[in-house]
């Protein structure tokens, strides 16, 4: 973690969360009066909330919000885990993979420091590897919700989609692809394409945070091309 005031000056990186396996996707918020963190962890079969310090230089566990053990079914477990907060509702988009199929899994819980998730009884609510894993929190702007989503579809990480979100209560989920394939893969920067997409608001203005995607050989990629040599058109 490094920290700045004015986005030009910044401070010495700090480790503030170090455990025994993958973290990745750290999706930081405010609640309660502290800074919680709920970063990738699905190497440890569940997703995990961490509370952050006075000045955030460490993060300490909190409570494990879902947990679910590995089977032979579950290829990626709790991708890319966030909130979002709406009506006194914090609903938990996270992305499982079965049998190498993302299905965008939601839940849903008025107290997440206490209370445990109930499945929203319409998750599912996305199965498919074009835009079932998520490639970004949620944006809120201009009354509207937006979810970023990474297309898998060929392989990792290949572009970001935007999706709005039209409804969303404990019974009711509703989006419509708002914007489909949003990098231009094959300039200068995002030659391969990228996985995810941030925006947040500082001051006046908004900032965007992204990443772009030089292919090299991985056992993934080899496993989707062979695979989609024998998917009849």
């Amino acid at each position: 973690m490094k920290k700045s005031d004015d986005l030009s000056h910044w401070s010495s990186p700090v480790t503030v969360l170090d455990q025994p396996f993958h973290l990745s996707f750290p999706f930081v918020f405010d609640y309660a009066g502290d800074v919680f963190m709920i970063p990738e962890t699905q190497a440890s079969e569940s997703i995990r909330l961490y509370r952050g310090n006075k000045d955030l230089t460490d993060f300490t566990f909190e409570r494990a919000l879902l947990t679910q053990p590995r089977t032979e079914d579950v290829k990626f477990n709790f991708c890319d885990s966030h909130l979002l907060e709406k009506d006194g509702i914090f609903y938990l988009f996270t992305s499982v993979s079965y049998n190498w199929t993302y299905h965008l899994e939601l839940y849903y819980t008025d107290d997440i420091l206490n209370h445990d998730f109930v499945k929203h009884p319409l998750s599912p609510v996305y199965i498919g590897n074009d835009f079932g894993r998520s490639g970004g929190s949620i944006i809120h702007l201009d009354d509207n919700y937006y979810r970023i989503s990474q297309d898998c579809s060929r392989s990792y990480g290949e572009n970001v989609s935007i999706h709005r979100i039209t409804a969303l209560d404990k019974h009711v989920y509703k989006e419509e692809l708002y914007k489909k394939d949003i990098l231009e893969v094959g300039g200068k920067i995002y030659q391969d394409g990228g996985h995810q997409l941030n925006v947040i608001k500082y001051g006046d203005s908004y900032i965007y945070a992204t990443d772009f995607r030089h292919v090299s050989w991985c056992w993934y990629q080899l496993y989707l091309r062979i695979k989609n040599a024998f998917v009849k058109k």
